[in-house]
C-alpha cells in the first residue's frame, strides 16, 4: 500500500467518522446471556435482613449457584455485536451493586427501585482470537454504574435494569477489544426473568414502604452507546512497514542531530 493510499485512507476514514457522528444514533454493541436456567442473580433488601435499620437499603449481585449466599461470578456466554468480533464467548460474569435509603414506588402496574449503583465485569474463560490473540482472563467488558432503576411488574416474575447517561445514570465501559469515546451516551439493559419470589416490596398491599424485598433470578441482557466503540486492531503489514521505516528515519535524524551537536561543542 502506497503512503497517498494511506493518506487517502485515512481521509476517507475522517470523513466516515464525522458523517457517522452527525447522524449517530445508540447502538447495541454487546450482549450476555446465562448457560443454564439455574438463577444466577440475588436481590437482598426490604425485608430488614441486609442491616439493622436499614430496611430501605439492599444489596444485589451474581452468583456461582443457584443457592450461594455471597457475591461469585456466573458462567454466561457473551457476544459482540460489531462485525469482525466474536460471538458467544464463554465468560465469567461478576456484578456486585448497592441501594441506599431508597424505598421502591409503584408506577401503574410496576414496582419501581431506584438508585442502584454498582460494577460489573466479563472475562474471557478461554484464549479468544480473531487476528489478534486475547489470552483467558482478558476484559471483555467492565464497567461502573450510578443511579439505574430496577422495574418490573408488582407480584410478577420478570423485571429489567435500566440505565442511560442522557437519562441522569453515570456509566463508564472499558475493554480489551474495543476503545470507547469517554464523551459517549452509554446504555445498559438487563432482563431479569423466573423471579422467586414475586417481586414486591412491603407492605406487599398498598404503597411500599422498603426497598424491594429479597428474590433470586436469571439474569441477561445488552449494552449499547453513541457512537458505537472502535474494534481494537492491528494494522496491515504494509502499514507496519511504513511505520518501521518512518521510526528508523526518526533515529537516523537523532543521531544526526546529537553528531552536529558534539563537533558543534
Amino acid at each position: 500500500m502506497s503512503k497517498i493510499k494511506i493518506i487517502a485512507a485515512a481521509g476517507v476514514l475522517a470523513l466516515t467518522m464525522s458523517a457517522s457522528a452527525a447522524n449517530a444514533v445508540v447502538s447495541t454493541f454487546a450482549n450476555f446471556s446465562a448457560v443454564s436456567s439455574a438463577t444466577n442473580f440475588r436481590w437482598v433488601g426490604g425485608n430488614g435482613t441486609v442491616a439493622a435499620g436499614t430496611r430501605d437499603d439492599a444489596v444485589f449481585y451474581t452468583t456461582s449457584t443457584a443457592t450461594a449466599t455471597a457475591p461469585g461470578s456466573t458462567n454466561s456466554n457473551f457476544s459482540f455485536t460489531l462485525g469482525g468480533l466474536p460471538l458467544n464467548i464463554p465468560a465469567k460474569f461478576l456484578l456486585s451493586g448497592t441501594v441506599t435509603d431508597t424505598a421502591a414506588t409503584i408506577n401503574g402496574v410496576n414496582l419501581v427501585q431506584s438508585k442502584l449503583v454498582g460494577t460489573f465485569s466479563f472475562l474471557s474463560t478461554n484464549a479468544v482470537s480473531y487476528g489478534i490473540g486475547y489470552a483467558a482472563g482478558s476484559n471483555l467488558l467492565s464497567g461502573t454504574f450510578t443511579q439505574t432503576t430496577l422495574s418490573g411488574p408488582r407480584n410478577g416474575g420478570t423485571a429489567g435494569i435500566n440505565g442511560s447517561t442522557q437519562g441522569g445514570s453515570t456509566i463508564a465501559f472499558t475493554s480489551d477489544f474495543v476503545t470507547f469515546d469517554p464523551a459517549s451516551n452509554f446504555e445498559l439493559s438487563w432482563s431479569l426473568s423466573s423471579i422467586a419470589p414475586l417481586l414486591n416490596a412491603l407492605p406487599t398491599n398498598g404503597p411500599p414502604a422498603r426497598a424491594t424485598r429479597n428474590f433470586r433470578a436469571v439474569i441477561g441482557g445488552q449494552f449499547s452507546s453513541d457512537p458505537a466503540p472502535i474494534i481494537n486492531s492491528i494494522p496491515e503489514p504494509e502499514v507496519w512497514a511504513l511505520l518501521v521505516v518512518g521510526f528508523g528515519l526518526v533515529g537516523v535524524q537523532v543521531r544526526r542531530r546529537n553528531r552536529q551537536s558534539a563537533i558543534a561543542a
